[in-house]
């Protein structure tokens, strides 16, 4: 069935969306909406998607009345060609045009790294050339790069990639270009409506946390219970693509995210293969590991929660179909990755949406060292009573104002925080950079520590200051590390704290229900509030046992 055919299959079975899409391009987007639809769909997401008018990306982007601002789109998918951009400063104009119209809109930002351009005059002379076509589009290609990594929460697609991947004589049709505007083949469009799928589900979901990899025949060839820990393939020859996919695996940790490991072996069997000289992967680069005979789901789920994440934030790479669907059967939010019977192909196993991230922040790499500190804390709960435990943690809590270097950080924890959230507000990290700088809101990053460590920055609140007789919480979070500490009753002492010092005694809190933020409903409303209803927030002091560092002053 064609990508076509299928988009009209999705939109004719009344499945409600979950985003509104909109396309903007330098030629006829509407070729490119089945392909994105298709892909969106089968990554689980369900789109509303429109594409604007030809050639009109710039035009569409700065008019607050145009048509792309009327539809108010969740996520703003921009792609031009340099072909119709070459010169100076054309992609960086469509650059900039993008990202403000994403910050004013409150949409993720999906912008595409156009391709170089085909038509070369001086041939295989090009490459020579340091003005020539090739440098001239990498030199145009990077500036925008740098401009819109600086975005909070904005992605990019290479399409460079993608004509790389399908070959060039594959890639373009000249002949529909000049007859229709569409200057890309069947094959291209289909490649590209996957990478922008997966770029747009990467604008729209947190990336996940942890790999759980299996042992035999994924970190190694064979069984090692069978033919040893010495008997384990680890090259020369086809084993050396163990190797290389563990070189991989330390790549991702080097990226923040936690290892672990599911095996059904014997303890004493699996740590000799590992203490094999040619092993890349040791045991302190694993966060936690469950070896034994019990069914994988349950281990999985023990590592979750071990690790303190979801099985949703779960990554299991295993060699075995079987084991996979047990899996996943047992585990709807687990993805999973199939390691192949030759390891020479790894590579293109582990190429999934559901191991796509965006670069780390501080936070991230923090990761592998909070997990020691919880580790503590809850040796700390065992020994102690439980009236005693938060005061022998020795909380401490700083609210400052972000800065510019914070925003990304900022826009990570307003994407990722569901429990403790006050409406569930996706705010785009250029609409939170002008809260940063709006002299009518007040913006609070809230960073978290105790005796054992820095829980890093888990909190944020947007404090609406409008007349500066009543303050209002247009946004109000805590990442679940640092629930029932009493820290979501220091940040909003510290809101009243702010409004004081604006002359304002009043803050009001709308509280949406949404599907996980049961805690951030129990606790608005033990403050007075009711869900789904405007109401004043009662005042609070913070808790005796949390220290409450000074650090700014609530610029508003």
């Amino acid at each position: 069935m064609t990508a076509a055919a299928r988009w009209r299959e999705l939109l004719r079975s009344g499945r409600r969306p979950d985003v509104r899409v909109r396309l903007l391009g330098s030629f006829t987007m509407d070729a490119v909406l089945p392909h994105l639809g298709t892909a969106l769909a089968d990554l689980g997401v369900v789109a509303e998607i429109t594409a604007g008018p030809f050639n009109q990306i710039v035009q569409e982007c700065v008019d607050p009345r145009s048509e792309t601002a009327a539809l108010e789109p969740d996520v703003l998918v921009v792609w031009p060609r340099l072909e119709e951009f070459w010169g100076e400063g054309g992609l960086d104009e469509v650059a900039s045009a993008a990202t403000m119209a994403a910050g004013r809109l409150c949409a993720r930002l999906v912008l595409v790294l156009p391709a170089t351009p085909v038509d070369r005059p001086l041939g295989a002379g090009d490459a020579s050339n340091p003005t020539g076509v090739a440098a001239s589009a990498a030199s145009a290609r990077e500036r925008v790069r740098a401009a819109v990594c600086d975005a909070p929460g904005a992605v990019l697609c290479d399409a460079e990639e993608t004509v790389r991947a399908v070959g060039e004589q594959s890639a373009y049709d000249h002949r529909l270009g000049v007859l229709f505007g569409i200057p890309y083949t069947e094959l291209f469009l289909a490649a590209m409506g996957q990478s922008l799928g997966r770029s747009v589900a990467l604008a729209l979901r947190p990336a996940r946390k942890v790999v759980v990899v299996d042992a035999d025949n994924t970190l190694w060839g064979g069984a090692v219970g069978e033919i040893g820990a010495d008997g384990v393939d680890l090259g020369p020859g086809p084993g050396e693509a163990y190797l290389a996919f563990q070189d991989h695996l330390l790549g991702l940790r080097a990226n923040g995210v936690l290892l672990a490991l599911c095996s059904k072996n014997l303890e004493e069997d699996v740590w000799a293969a590992f203490s094999r000289r040619e092993m890349r992967l040791r045991r302190d680069h694993l966060s936690a590991w469950r070896v034994g005979w019990r069914a994988k789901h349950e281990a999985i789920t023990e590592i979750a929660a071990e690790l303190g994440v979801g099985v949703d934030a779960v990554v299991f790479v295993d060699d075995s179909p079987a084991e996979l669907a047990e899996a996943t059967a047992a585990l709807p939010g687990l993805a999973t990755v199939a390691m192949p019977a030759d390891p020479v192909w790894w590579r293109a196993a582990v190429d999934t949406a559901a191991l796509d991230r965006l670069p780390p922040t501080a936070d991230d790499m923090a990761r592998p060292e909070r997990l020691r500190q919880d580790r503590d804390r809850d040796q700390l709960r065992q020994t102690v009573a439980p009236e005693i435990y938060l005061k022998d943690l020795e909380i401490w809590v700083e609210a400052r104002d972000p800065e510019p270097a914070d925003h990304r950080r900022l826009a990570q924890l307003v994407l990722k925080t569901n429990q403790l959230n006050l409406n569930g507000d996706r705010l785009s990290g250029q609409r939170l950079a002008e809260l940063c700088a709006s002299p009518d809101h007040a913006v609070r990053l809230v960073t978290v520590g105790d005796r054992f460590g820095d829980y890093g920055q888990v909190g944020a609140y947007v404090l609406e200051l409008g007349d500066r007789t009543t303050a209002r919480l247009g946004l109000f979070l805590l990442s679940c590390r640092a629930l029932g500490r009493g820290v979501e009753r220091a940040m909003v002492a510290d809101a009243f704290a702010v409004a004081d010092r604006h002359g304002i005694g009043t803050i009001l809190a709308t509280v949406e229900e949404r599907q996980r933020n049961e805690p951030a409903r129990r606790f608005f409303t033990s403050l007075g509030c009711r869900v789904g209803v405007e109401s004043t927030v009662d005042a609070v002091d913070a808790p005796s046992y949390v220290s409450v560092r000074e650090s700014g002053v609530g610029r508003g």
